[in-house]
């Protein structure tokens, strides 16, 4: 029997060399992400009862008593810690708030990966059906300059996404993020065998809330005795080891801070990445309904 070929793989475009631009804002999210793991860390030692220490920090992170002192000046500066000479650190309110955004939900997620797409010049963001495009429209996060978008809309439904991504990186010869809900990705599994032949950089972020978290929002739902079983479906998996399985690099980050720097690893790597996130679809309504009821109230104080 003939050995049967194996597909060529596409073809990387030249790497653009970084501009003043990109470097600015590299910085920018290296400060941002430095910010919220110092808070993060903070906070968890003072939730378990241990003294916030720079010692204790430097250890964690694996870096000097000078550099973590340098950052912890910096962010007592912007008003995130608390330092007192001979003191343990403290978190002000917006440190606080900061560090409260640790745990990852679908909106808070997208916002965070379309963000990390600036450290990029050109590039295409795909979202995906149900809720994710969704929440991209109601939240109003924009792409960042340069970067387009697409979507599969009418028929499609949410068949064929991760093939539709593909198609996109292949085509374009440039990066290719694609916010997706679980459900969507569990519809297209095999075309994960068409997206490890991608040599640019592919970034699937899958949102996963074990479920179709869009029928939640009809009245379908007050019919608790079918509602689960026959339309959130809910399947229990993990997304990364069936990547994994495909040859495919994986991430699952369970920090904003965590799919920042997994974000800038995927679009430098080249190639696809799976990043996972892991969350739940009431931490994800709650999210949304927090940032209607603020715009409400915003609207309401600069227009009465």
């Amino acid at each position: 029997m003939a050995a049967r070929k194996s597909s060529p793989k596409t073809k990387s475009a030249p790497r653009r060399p970084v501009t003043a631009e990109q470097h600015r804002v590299r910085r920018q999210q290296h400060e941002s992400e430095a910010a919220q793991d110092y808070c993060e860390a903070i906070a968890e030692m003072l939730e378990t009862g241990v003294e916030a220490r720079v010692g204790r920090i430097a250890e964690r992170f694996g870096l000097s008593h000078v550099t973590v002192s340098r950052v912890v000046r910096r962010l007592a500066s912007e008003g995130f810690v608390v330092a007192q000479p001979h003191q343990p650190l403290g978190l002000t309110a917006r440190g606080k708030a900061l560090a409260a955004e640790r745990s990852l939900c679908e909106p808070t997620a997208i916002a965070t990966a379309t963000a990390a797409c600036a450290a990029e010049p050109h590039g295409t963001l795909f979202h995906g059906s149900s809720m994710p495009i969704r929440d991209a429209d109601f939240l109003a996060i924009a792409p960042p300059a340069g970067w387009e978008t697409a979507s599969n809309r009418g028929a499609s439904g949410i068949d064929g996404l991760i093939a539709s991504a593909t198609g996109h990186a292949v085509a374009s010869a440039e990066p290719v993020v694609a916010i997706l809900g679980d459900v969507s990705t569990l519809h297209d599994l095999n075309s994960l065998q068409l997206a490890a032949q991608v040599e640019t950089p592919l970034v699937l972020v899958v949102l996963n809330n074990d479920g179709g978290g869009i029928f939640r929002y009809l009245p379908i739902a007050r019919h608790e005795d079918v509602f689960e079983a026959c339309f959130t479906t809910p399947h229990g998996l993990s997304f990364a080891p069936i990547a994994k399985s495909f040859g495919l690099a994986t991430e699952s980050p369970r920090t904003r801070a965590a799919l920042a720097k997994a974000m800038s690893r995927a679009l430098r790597r080249g190639g696809t990445t799976v990043i996972e996130i892991a969350c739940t679809r009431e931490s994800s309504e709650e999210c949304r309904a927090r940032v209607a009821k603020a715009a409400t109230a915003a609207l309401a104080r600069d227009f009465r």
